[in-house]
């Protein structure tokens, strides 16, 4: 019995360094992007910055003053009426500093313009499990003539 509990006590400590990575490969599996870009798109919509907010990561939260102030802002620079909005075929992914973030374009077309709205979101966190969620929001104007953008704002975690 005593070398059975040893043997289970010697699998947990090997296994405890992994734990993290465990963890993190189970969330970006189970991770639905176009499930947070529909929310985005309902909160755009309806300009409710408190579930945008509610969707920042922690970091952002705590640390970025007036952050709903900020939200509304970057929705204020939309100009005129929303006639169309929907989610882009371009997604990316990038992993820096123990961070995997999902990138999503969100294009936004009112009477005059044409919006890009570029949404990080951190799906997992090495370094702490709980600070997840969009990392960087940037709205950009598309230029008449597809030659660029404009960017008029931005939130991100620096």
């Amino acid at each position: 019995m005593n070398k059975f509990l040893a043997g289970i006590l010697t699998f947990l400590l090997w296994i405890m360094p992994w734990w993290t990575g465990l963890y993190n490969t189970r969330n970006r599996l189970a991770f639905d992007a176009t499930a947070i870009c529909n929310e985005v798109i309902r909160c755009v919509k309806t300009r409710d910055t408190t579930t945008l907010e509610s969707m920042m990561r922690p970091w952002l939260k705590n640390n970025e003053g007036n952050l709903s102030g900020k939200i509304e802002a970057l929705l204020d620079c939309i100009d005129g009426d929303i006639i169309e909005i929907r989610i882009s075929d371009m997604e990316g992914t990038r992993n820096t500093d123990g961070i995997y973030s999902v990138e999503r374009i969100i294009i936004i077309k009112t009477a005059g313009v044409l919006y890009n709205l570029r949404v990080y979101y951190d799906v997992t966190n090495s370094k702490n499990s709980k600070d997840v969620g969009i990392s960087w929001f940037q709205l950009a104007e598309i230029k008449s003539d597809g030659s660029g953008f404009i960017s008029l704002a931005e939130i991100k975690v620096p």
